[in-house]
């Protein structure tokens, strides 16, 4: 894809349609409002919140919708200017300095990054300490290294995570886990196999340098939508809208089991 800096309104404008359309977007943002909900529910009103690697800010937009005050957090240039073209606040923040006082919001929301950061117990901490006491972070990562495919390759990830390690590394940054669940199954499961073999050579030639390598991945994660455009016509269809649906019904019956693709976790600093 080319830089964003250089997408005319119409490319980003179908790219905000696509988030809102593909069904691997759509999970998320389901998954975000159930935390939220959840959240109200047990009596936590809307406050100061960050979208942490917000990408595209898709995030960022259903905080705002349900009342939060968000702010989106990116470390990519490009994830960053996309976000700002959408019209939402969003912070270019580098991962070893980031602006945010300690004890300063209200929710952390971070889906799908602590997986690029090779230090991720060091970054876990400091998203923490910007908690108040009674904050909550909501946190989703993919599950599991026998999943592992060319998919996380592509994407630059570090690892996949085991439930039980997980859990330790949440606990151990002082936090209490109030939700656990595992989704993604089936669908999930089936599409990052049967996507490997394009994630295999769509993945940058090699440079020389393995680090190298996963950076430029990592870099452009959040904002190459190539592989989901071949889809998206069908994604917004009656057909593919009625399929996800079914899925979604599906998947609710084992969010309990630990056999989907990707963990996601509610957790309150006590």
């Amino acid at each position: 894809m080319r830089g964003v800096e250089r997408l005319e309104t119409d490319e980003i404008r179908k790219l905000a349609a696509l988030e809102g359309t593909h069904w691997w977007y759509r999970e998320r943002r389901a998954l975000l409002a159930r935390a939220l909900r959840r959240l109200a529910k047990a009596g936590r009103p809307p406050g100061t919140a960050l979208d942490i690697g917000a990408a595209g800010g898709g995030n960022t937009r259903v905080l705002r919708e349900r009342g939060w005050r968000a702010v989106a957090v990116e470390y990519n240039a490009d994830g960053a200017e996309l976000t700002r073209q959408r019209g939402l606040d969003v912070v270019r923040a580098d991962a070893r300095c980031l602006p945010f006082s300690s004890a300063s919001l209200d929710l952390v929301v971070a889906f799908d990054v602590l997986e690029h950061i090779e230090d991720d117990r060091a970054a876990l901490a400091q998203w923490v300490s910007w908690l108040r006491q009674g904050g909550t972070l909501v946190l989703s990562v993919p599950a599991r290294m026998s999943l592992w495919t060319a998919g996380d390759e592509w994407a630059g990830h570090f690892r996949r995570y085991e439930r039980d390690a997980l859990k330790a590394l949440v606990e151990a940054a002082g936090l209490r886990i109030e939700r656990f669940e595992c989704y993604g199954f089936p669908l999930t499961n089936i599409t990052e196999k049967a996507s490997a073999p394009l994630y295999r050579r769509a993945i940058h030639a090699r440079s020389g340098s393995r680090e190298v390598d996963r950076q430029r991945n990592n870099d452009r994660s959040g904002t190459d939508r190539r592989l989901h455009m071949r889809m998206f016509n069908v994604m917004r269809s009656w057909f593919g809208t009625s399929v996800m649906r079914m899925f979604y019904g599906v998947q609710s019956l084992f969010l309990q089991r630990d056999i989907g693709s990707g963990y996601i976790l509610l957790a309150r600093v006590p």
